[in-house]
């Protein structure tokens, strides 16, 4: 078994410790990623059908006033519900509302998505029970299925599980898995919904473009509707603007990137006499770059090894209180953080190369 010197052990942390970061760094922006993707790929089948009860909107110090008289003429939710699916919007999701759940003295978010005829979740992700039938979806029924980032707060009550919505209990008959849009949400049946029977003077659906296709003009007076389409999120600006976490994680990508030059630094110091010998004995410049590149490489896929494994366990106990941080340290996660650690150790490599065959032989000897 080969012994490390002391300058080499210390190398093999700054691997692991760049390994760590880089890996952090990268299950950060994975999840991010897979967020907006996903979010663009489910908005792409959908526009936005924006209704509007017939009163005219006045501001008196920045709150919205409805006169009397013309909430009269407003209809409920229902009513509206009925009239957009009449006119041929079957598929609908109403604009999703956002809910805080307190537990003790911690509060939940979670995004309810009421809809009438499912949402376009792969069936495969649905990692326990089942999803919404369409006798449910119709119904006024109180079931839920919920991302896996609310099971937290689920409550078992007489052998089964419940999640506050608006301050009433819904069954949870599902659990969904692989989603990055839905992690903290609930979807339930629209007319389930606590204010089903309000009026409201502006509504705004989701309306799936591609099933509704039977569309005829809404026949109520009391109402208008406008179609738009919904902007696709832009990737980069979405991960550099919205997610503050990942401008914190742009240094711990310097820190590890200076930690391992400022170790290479040190390592090309302590091989020079070796270097020298070796040329004295006539090794040519690439007998060199050979020799430093391959003793890089063991060095460092020992950290890659201590990093990954560091990087797994602090993100799966990350993940217990804080999932929408960072995704799992997966196999994607482990080739791409792996990559990127020996393309730096072949920059060093070379680096140090450079910087050990330009000093004077003679001088390294004595």
């Amino acid at each position: 078994m080969n012994k490390y010197t002391k300058i080499e052990i210390f190398l093999m942390i700054g691997f692991l410790v760049s390994t760590f970061t880089f890996s952090l760094t990268i299950s950060t922006v994975y999840s991010k990623y897979n967020k907006v993707t996903e979010a663009n790929e489910f908005n792409k089948d959908y526009k936005h059908l924006d209704i509007s009860g017939i009163h005219e909107t006045r501001y008196i110090d920045g709150y919205e006033v409805i006169d009397e008289e013309d909430d009269k003429k407003n209809i409920s939710l229902l009513e509206i519900i009925d009239e957009v699916q009449k006119a041929g919007y079957k598929k609908i999701i109403l604009n999703p509302l956002r809910d805080q759940i307190e537990i003790g003295n911690n509060f939940y978010t979670n995004d309810i998505w009421p809809c009438s005829d499912g949402i376009d979740i792969r069936s495969q992700n649905i990692i326990k029970g089942r999803y919404l039938t369409e006798e449910e979806l119709n119904s006024n029924e109180k079931v839920a299925v919920i991302g896996s980032g609310m099971e937290r707060v689920v409550e078992e009550k007489n052998g089964e599980n419940y999640i506050k919505i608006f301050n009433e209990d819904y069954k949870v008959i599902g659990v969904l898995g692989d989603t990055e849009v839905f992690k903290y949400s609930s979807v339930i049946p629209i007319k389930s919904l606590y204010c089903i029977n309000d009026k409201l003077p502006k509504v705004t659906f989701l309306e799936h473009n591609i099933d509704n296709t039977s569309i005829k003009e809404i026949d109520n007076k009391n109402i208008t509707s406008a179609q738009s389409n919904i902007s696709k999120i832009p990737v980069v600006n979405y991960l550099f603007k919205n997610a503050y976490e990942l401008k914190n994680n742009l240094y711990q990508v310097i820190l590890g990137i200076t930690n391992l030059l400022l170790f290479s630094y040190f390592f090309a110091k302590s091989i020079r006499k070796k270097v020298a010998i070796m040329k004295v004995l006539g090794a040519k410049n690439w007998d060199v770059f050979k020799e430093v590149f391959a003793k890089f490489i063991r060095v460092s896929s020992i950290g890659i090894v201590g990093g990954l494994v560091l990087s797994k366990f602090t993100v799966d106990f990350i993940r217990q209180t804080f999932t929408s941080l960072y995704s799992e340290v997966n196999i994607q996660n482990i080739i791409l953080t792996s990559i990127l650690i020996l393309l730096i150790s072949i920059v060093v490599s070379i680096s140090v190369l450079f910087n050990v065959i330009r000093f004077k032989i003679m001088k390294e000897i004595r």
